[in-house]
């Protein structure tokens, strides 16, 4: 009878595990789909370039723009922007480090914009 409670224990502890982690990919910023690069940007000191995708979710959702920043030199790269209901995005550089897109001014070395969080 031990053994069948800590049996259904464990396995209850390992699917609350799965559904977390499962949970956290999907609403993680840097877990979205590839999209369809539309454009690309360079800062104006020629540092930093964004690439703005779209991405088509298929026939029962809508339309998404993601947005990457790469790092010259060395090639790093990490959204910074995800936004759905959109199909275009306009993207003005402030300064190297300084960026609006669609109207949201990010700090591209450490803002992300993701529309599920905001409130």
């Amino acid at each position: 009878m031990k053994r069948k409670i800590i049996i259904r224990i464990i396995a209850a502890v390992l699917c609350v595990a799965a559904a977390v982690a499962t949970l956290s990919s999907c609403f993680d910023i840097n877990h979205l789909p590839a999209g369809v690069l539309q454009y690309s940007t360079v800062s104006p000191e020629n540092h930093y370039r964004i690439d703005v995708y779209l991405c088509d979710g298929g026939a029962t959702v809508d339309y998404a723009i993601k947005c990457t920043v790469v790092r010259f030199g060395d090639g790093a790269s990490r959204n910074i922007y995800w936004q759905y209901h959109e199909e275009e995005a306009t993207v003005v550089w402030i300064d190297d480090t300084h960026v609006e897109i669609n109207g949201r001014r990010l700090d591209i070395l450490k803002d992300q914009y993701d529309y599920r969080y905001d409130k």
